[in-house]
């Protein structure tokens, strides 16, 4: 829950005070010769908020106070499968699948966290795994194994499922072929 409190002065200063959880964050403006100010910052958490705006008052008007309601967006992502398509691969192989998540709008150098479901189809047939961003050896990709037991044509996708401040995505879907395996004689 976060809260804005603004005081106006007759020293034309405009005081804005953003309360995130227990801390507080303190911006000084001035007002402009229309009677404006503009301060900006940064919210961590994507959401319905409130932000409560408080003249304290002078000897000439009285104090008053409003709610403002704000929305917050969710910062857009992208989620990309960056290692296939593979050659086919034989029933019963294991295919690594490494995807990353990068953050396309709004505070773009957040950490992306959470896990990534990796989903393959062939028909009636469906394989999932869970990857958690961090795996891949970066901290915005995440990687884990299919266990393909039927030849066929699969597409495989990959979602993101977002968190308090990213938006959920999923990627494009890309065809892996999977053979049966040829018997030496």
């Amino acid at each position: 829950w976060r809260r804005a409190a603004i005081w106006l002065d007759l020293g034309r200063r405009v005081v804005v005070v953003v309360k995130q959880q227990l801390d507080a964050i303190h911006l000084l403006g001035l007002l402009d010769a229309a009677d404006t100010c503009v301060c900006s910052f940064t919210f961590s958490v994507a959401g319905s908020l409130t932000i409560s705006v408080v003249y304290g008052g002078d000897p000439n008007f009285a104090g008053s106070s409003v709610l403002v309601p704000v929305t917050v967006p969710a910062s857009q992502t992208a989620i990309a499968i960056t290692n296939l398509p593979l050659p086919p691969s034989n029933v019963g192989s294991n295919i690594t699948v490494t995807v990353s998540v990068t953050v396309m709008s709004g505070v773009r150098s957040q950490p992306v966290t959470g896990s990534v479901v990796i989903s393959a189809w062939a028909s009636s047939t469906r394989l999932d795994c869970i990857a958690y961003l961090g795996s891949g050896g970066e901290p915005n990709t995440a990687q884990c194994s299919l266990s393909f037991v039927q030849e066929g044509q699969y597409l495989v996708s990959a979602f993101y499922g977002g968190s308090a401040t990213l938006a959920s995505s999923t990627s494009d879907s890309t065809l892996v072929s999977v053979t049966p395996n040829i018997a030496m004689i």
